[in-house]
């Protein structure tokens, strides 16, 4: 006698079957909620690093090296083309007019210094990047310049690095459309999420 053919054996079979199902289906649902929510997570900790980035250095190091340029070219508008603020130091401070502007980008180069090394971690690099460097030595050689004994003798990267302000801009921008994509892939996920149909 087949034991299938008995109704209450055949019906707790099928019953079985359908619980092992329900069973494995609730497991791969909730392995793939847990990688979603993992995945998430990470996207979130990424994103707010990112968003750090923009806000607290990028960000502020763009507005100021935008700034000294406008009074960079004020500047040059005024002495020259060829005009260079680190040959006419300190001299320069003593210019009526003139001063205030070339104070201004003293100041706006210790804030970016600042903000260099005060904000070093993050840095998009796991460096200092040559240009960041080569800024951060032209300050040096600024404050020199400003001092009761200057350097004599200049040398080609004593002057300021005009790569300095690509590097910025570059990173600012990289950095602005990592975040817009992670927020587009993060709606579309939570997007998805709702509807059910994730592939995580």
């Amino acid at each position: 006698m087949n034991l299938l053919q008995e109704p209450e054996v055949f019906v707790g079979v099928i019953g079985a079957i359908v619980s092992l199902v329900t069973l494995f289906l609730n497991v791969l649902v909730s392995i793939r909620t847990q990688r979603l929510a993992r995945f998430l997570e990470v996207t979130e900790e990424t994103l707010d690093f990112k968003k750090r980035q923009l806000d607290e250095l990028y960000g502020p190091l763009l507005a100021l090296i935008m700034q000294n340029k406008v009074l960079a070219e004020r500047l040059k508008d005024t002495k020259g083309s060829d005009f260079e603020l680190l040959d006419n130091l300190p001299g320069i401070l003593e210019e009526i007019g003139i001063s205030s502007v070339v104070e201004l980008i003293l100041q706006n180069n210790k804030r970016i210094e600042r903000l260099l090394v005060t904000r070093s971690s993050l840095i998009r690099e796991n460096y200092y990047p040559y240009s960041v460097t080569r800024f951060l030595g032209h300050c040096g050689i600024l404050k020199s310049a400003t001092s009761s004994r200057p350097l004599e003798i200049r040398k080609p990267e004593d002057y300021y690095p005009n790569e300095f302000d690509s590097y910025v801009h570059e990173s600012y921008e990289e950095l602005k459309k990592e975040v817009d994509g992670i927020l587009s892939e993060r709606t579309h996920l939570l997007g998805k999420k709702r509807g059910r149909v994730v592939h995580v």
